[in-house]
Order: C-alpha cells, then sequence, then structure tokens
C-alpha cells in the first residue's frame, strides 16, 4: 500500500489534533522538514544539543553514534517540537511500553533491543534535560 503525501503543515496539523501542545509551530516545522524524509540518510537529522547533553559517544565523523537516524532521534524530535507537558505525557507511555517488551522478552535483554533502536544506557535522563 503506497503512503499518501502528507505536508510539512498537515502533518503539524495531524499531531495537534492528536492532542499534541507544540510550543513552538515554526521550529516544529523546521525540524519535520529536515527530519520526517521518505529516504531518511544516516546523520539525517542534526546534531543538537540534546546529543551532547545525553553524553552520546561521537564516532570518527564528529557524529553521536546514536540518535541520529533511528528511533531515539525521534524521541530527540519530540523532545524538541512538544510542549513540556506533551512530552510528559509521551515519556512514561514510552516507558511503560518499554516495560511491557522487557517483561516479554526471553532470549534478548531489553538493554540490546534499545540499544539497536538507538537508545544510549542513559536514554531516561532526556526527560529531566
Amino acid at each position: 500500500m503506497d503512503k499518501i503525501f502528507c505536508t510539512v503543515d498537515s502533518q503539524l496539523h495531524k499531531l495537534k489534533s492528536r492532542g499534541m501542545i507544540i510550543s513552538d509551530s515554526r521550529r516544529a516545522k523546521r525540524i519535520i522538514e529536515k527530519s520526517f524524509r521518505y529516504n531518511l540518510k544516516p546523520n539525517s537529522i542534526p546534531t543538537m544539543p540534546l546529543h551532547k547533553m545525553t553524553n552520546i559517544p561521537i564516532n570518527a565523523g564528529n557524529n553521536p553514534v546514536c540518535g541520529k537516524n533511528d528511533l531515539f532521534a525521534i524521541v530527540i524530535i519530540f523532545r524538541i517540537i512538544l510542549s513540556k507537558s506533551s512530552f510528559n505525557k509521551f515519556f512514561p507511555a514510552l516507558q511503560e511500553q518499554i516495560q511491557i517488551l522487557s517483561h516479554n522478552l526471553s532470549t534478548i535483554s531489553v538493554d540490546m533491543v534499545l540499544s539497536q533502536m538507538g537508545f544510549p544506557l542513559n536514554w531516561q535522563e532526556i526527560q529531566s534535560l
């Protein structure tokens, strides 16, 4: 099934209509334009202060080793574009889903799964930053 093209403005509208409170629409629009492309390339989102604040290691190309083109990059984007109250609703829901996953795993650790999704070991610190 082909995805229907959605403009950045309509993407923002969808997020807001689903209850997300976006404090800076212009900034959110710029981030969406840079981040949510159909053909993402490595290091597709810019390195953000949150990468450094979470002490994500830097590779030889001077880029964070995670949080650039993976699921944790989406968490970083949400932390930037969502209002504090919306992020504080999202984050516990994410933690709950990871906890459910952890209880259902038997052959691999949840930390290994999170690592493959780009989450650093201290990923939960992003909530307080």
